[in-house]
């Protein structure tokens, strides 16, 4: 398996804009057994922390559970999603569904032939069965992704994605760690994770600002990253320079991984 944990996919361009904005294959709007996919005109959309304005309203499709947005089809989700199609290829499993971007994506713009998703909401599972029936090379799973990849054999996969975000938070980053880790037997070839570089980036700035600061004056929060951090840093940190330091907890948020009940 190769994983790149500095690959970017919060970038634009022009190329990838033209290849972005193309039409895709959603659910229709309507209430779905406690889901809901809304179509709303906008004329400004959140595009890597800043607003993207538009000169007239412009349609895009939004997915919620309650008032908690999951999915969009928004610029930012389909650069992102496009991005991380690079080096994929062959048979691809891909965690999460959401409103089905990133199999079109993949199928449009990579030598990819297979593809399995696996979506552990029944509702959405079948949404995208019947959004992406179309394409016979696309096989959606409903199950869990954590059950379902414990059950596959060595080297089943060419590639992986994996795109399921229960939070924003960075604190989520060791529950897509270890899934990661899970998926090394399986996967021979690339593995990419929605937002990893923009999540480990903010995971090390809250480490720095709330959880080394109690270090230093010998206290600790009592969680597994307060407790893994007291363990793992080595003697003498203390006095290493900002820069070492950093560095150091950069490569602590690339290996910390704890099972997804956390």
């Amino acid at each position: 398996m190769q994983f790149d944990p500095t690959f970017r996919d919060d970038l634009l361009g022009d190329d990838l804009w033209r290849r972005a904005m193309i039409d895709l294959l959603l659910s229709a709007p309507g209430e779905y057994a406690g889901l809901r996919v809304d179509q709303e005109a906008v004329t400004a959309v959140p595009l890597y922390e800043r607003q993207l304005t538009f000169p007239q309203p412009t349609l895009w499709t939004r997915l919620y559970e309650g008032d908690r947005l999951w999915m969009s089809d928004t610029p930012q989700e389909r650069l992102m999603m496009l991005r991380g199609t690079t080096g994929m290829q062959g048979h691809v499993l891909v965690a999460g569904g959401g409103l089905g971007l990133y199999p079109q994506l993949l199928r449009r713009y990579a030598p990819v032939q297979r593809v399995t998703v696996v979506e552990r909401h029944p509702v959405v599972a079948g949404l995208l069965a019947e959004t992406l029936a179309g394409d016979k090379a696309i096989q959606i799973i409903h199950a869990s992704f954590a059950e379902y990849i414990a059950g596959q054999t060595p080297a089943a996969f060419d590639g992986c994605y994996i795109d399921i975000h229960p939070t924003l938070d960075p604190r989520w980053l060791p529950g897509l760690n270890w899934l990661r880790d899970r998926c090394a037997g399986i996967v021979k070839g690339t593995l990419r994770i929605w937002g990893y570089d923009w999540m480990a980036r903010e995971l090390v700035k809250g480490l720095e600002k709330e959880y080394i600061s109690l270090l230093r004056q010998n206290l600790t929060f009592d969680d597994p990253f307060g407790r893994g951090l007291r363990q793992e840093l080595p003697s003498g940190w203390r006095a290493w320079p900002e820069e070492e330091l950093r560095a150091w907890l950069t490569e602590y948020a690339y290996r910390a991984a704890w099972p997804v009940e956390w």
